[in-house]
C-alpha cells in the first residue's frame, strides 16, 4: 500500500516527541513567533475597521509562507476553505452592489471576510501541521486576550470582567495545562476532564454560561475518549451514533442542572435573576438569551439568496424582534445600541449581510467543526483536549455569536487547528491500515 503522509493531505508530520525534539535554528524561532504574534493582538489600528497587529504581522509573512509552502493550500480541505470563502466574498460584493451599500459599511464587511481568509492562510501555512505551534499559537492568543484585558478593554469589561476580560484567557489555560505531561503523568489522563469540567463549573459561576458548557462538554468528551472501558468500535456509524449519544445525554443533563440550579442560586444571586428574568417566555431561557434570531431568521426569509448588504440596518427587525418577545411572553424589549439588523451569530450574520454564500461557507465550517470531533474521538492526539475545545467552541459559535473583529484571528486559528485534526486522523488511520 502506498505510504500516505500529512505532506499529501496539506501539511508536513507533526510533531510528536516534545521534550526530545531535535529542533533546528528555524524550527526554534519559528515555535518563538508562533506564541508572540498572536500575544499583539491587544494593539488595533483602525483602518478599514478594527485591525490587529497581529493581522498586519501575518499579512507581512504570507508572500514569504506562500513561497515556501503555498502548495499546501491546494489540499482538499484548505482549498474547499478558501473557495467557500471566496464565494461568500463574492456574494457580499453582489449584494452590496445591489443594495448600494455605502462605501464606510462596504468597505469594512469585504475587509472582514478577505481578513478572515488571509489570516486562515498565514496560520495554517505557518503552523505547518506542527503540534507544538499549535498549541503555542492557543497560548499566545490566550496570552493576547490577558493584556487586551489590561491594555485595550472593551467596554464591557468593567461591569463583566470574566465574561468580557480575562474568563476565556484563563479557561484556555487551564485547558492547555491538562496537555502538559507532568499533569498528565501525576495525575493520569482523567486529571484531564476533571480540571476541564473544574473550568466548566467555574464559568456557569461567574456567569458565562456559554464557556461553561462548552467546557463541560469538553470534559465529558476527554473523560469517555480516555476510558478503557468504553468500546469505541472500528465502524464509523457507530462511532458517530456513540458521540451523538453521548452529547445529546450530557447536553440534556447539563441543560437540566443549570436550570435548578440557577432557579435555586447555586449560582448566586445575579445568575438567578438573570436567569429568571430570560425563562419568563414560553421558548425558555435560550431564546430569551439569544433573542436576535427572531430578528435575523425573518430577514433571511425576505432575502434568502441577496442579503441585505454590509452592516445592514432596518428599523423593521428591530420592530419585529420587539413584538415576538413580547408575543412569546418574555417581559422586556430588546436594547439594542444601534439600527443594525440584530443577528448575534456567525451564520446569521453572513447569512443576513451576505446572502447564501455566507450561509453556505459557514454550514461548511460547522460540518468540519463536528468531522473533526468524531475523527479525534478514540484518538491518542497528544492535543485531544485542545481539539475539542475549540471544536465545541466552533459548534456553538457559529450560531450562537457574533462575529467581532477578533473572530478573524481566532476563527481563522480554529479552523486550521480543525484541519490538523482531520489530517492527523487520516494518516494515523493509513498508517494503522499498512500495519
Amino acid at each position: 500500500m502506498k505510504e500516505v503522509t500529512l505532506t499529501e493531505l496539506g501539511a508536513t508530520p507533526s510533531v510528536g516527541e516534545w521534550s526530545a525534539s531535535k529542533s533546528s535554528h528555524s524550527d526554534f524561532w519559528g515555535n518563538v513567533f508562533a506564541c508572540f504574534v498572536p500575544m499583539l493582538m491587544f494593539v488595533d489600528l483602525n483602518l478599514v475597521g478594527r485591525l490587529f497587529l497581529s493581522e498586519i504581522l501575518l499579512l507581512c509573512m504570507l508572500p514569504l509562507l506562500l513561497v515556501m509552502r503555498g502548495k499546501a493550500l491546494l489540499a482538499p480541505l484548505p482549498r474547499k476553505l478558501i473557495l467557500f470563502g471566496l464565494a461568500w466574498l463574492l456574494s457580499q460584493i453582489v449584494t452590496d452592489v445591489i443594495m448600494d451599500t455605502p462605501f464606510e459599511d462596504w468597505s469594512r464587511g469585504w475587509a472582514k471576510i478577505i481578513f478572515l481568509l488571509l489570516n486562515f492562510s498565514a496560520i495554517y501555512l505557518f503552523l505547518n501541521g506542527k503540534e507544538k505551534r499549535f498549541f503555542l499559537f492557543a497560548a499566545g492568543i490566550a496570552a493576547g486576550q490577558i493584556l487586551t484585558y489590561f491594555f485595550n478593554p472593551s467596554v464591557f469589561v468593567e461591569d463583566y470582567p470574566w465574561k468580557f476580560g480575562y474568563g476565556l484567557a484563563v479557561t484556555s489555560f487551564f485547558v492547555l495545562a491538562t496537555q502538559i505531561g507532568f499533569v498528565v503523568f501525576l495525575g493520569g489522563r482523567y486529571w484531564q476532564s476533571a480540571i476541564i469540567l473544574f473550568m466548566g463549573m467555574l464559568n456557569l459561576y461567574f456567569d458565562f454560561r456559554s464557556l461553561g458548557v462548552i467546557c463541560l462538554l469538553v470534559g465529558v468528551f476527554v473523560f469517555v475518549n480516555n476510558s478503557k472501558r468504553i468500546g469505541l468500535g472500528k465502524i464509523k456509524l457507530r462511532k458517530l451514533a456513540m458521540l451523538f449519544f453521548i452529547g445529546t445525554v450530557s447536553i440534556y443533563t447539563i441543560n437540566s442542572l443549570y436550570n435548578y440550579g440557577a432557579a435555586d442560586g447555586w449560582f448566586g444571586r445575579e445568575v438567578k435573576e438573570k436567569y429568571l428574568w430570560q425563562s419568563v417566555g414560553d421558548m425558555g431561557v435560550l431564546l430569551g438569551g439569544r433573542s436576535e434570531i427572531l430578528a435575523s431568521s425573518q430577514a433571511v426569509i425576505d432575502s434568502p439568496f441577496i442579503g441585505h448588504g454590509s452592516w445592514a440596518k432596518d428599523q423593521k427587525y428591530i420592530a419585529i424582534l420587539q413584538d415576538s418577545l413580547l408575543q412569546h411572553g418574555y417581559a422586556f424589549a430588546w436594547m439594542g445600541e444601534s439600527d443594525l439588523i440584530p443577528s448575534h451569530s456567525y451564520i446569521m450574520g453572513a447569512w443576513v449581510e451576505a446572502g447564501i454564500g455566507g450561509a453556505i461557507f459557514w454550514f461548511w465550517c460547522v460540518l468540519l467543526a463536528a468531522r473533526a470531533l468524531v475523527a479525534t474521538y478514540g484518538s491518542n492526539m497528544v492535543l485531544t483536549p485542545l481539539i475539542a475545545f475549540v471544536a465545541f467552541g466552533l459548534l456553538w459559535n457559529i450560531p450562537f455569536s457574533p462575529f467581532g473583529a477578533q473572530g478573524r484571528l481566532n476563527a481563522a486559528y480554529d479552523l486550521s487547528l480543525m484541519i490538523f485534526a482531520l489530517t492527523s486522523s487520516r494518516v494515523a488511520m493509513a498508517t494503522k491500515g499498512r500495519a
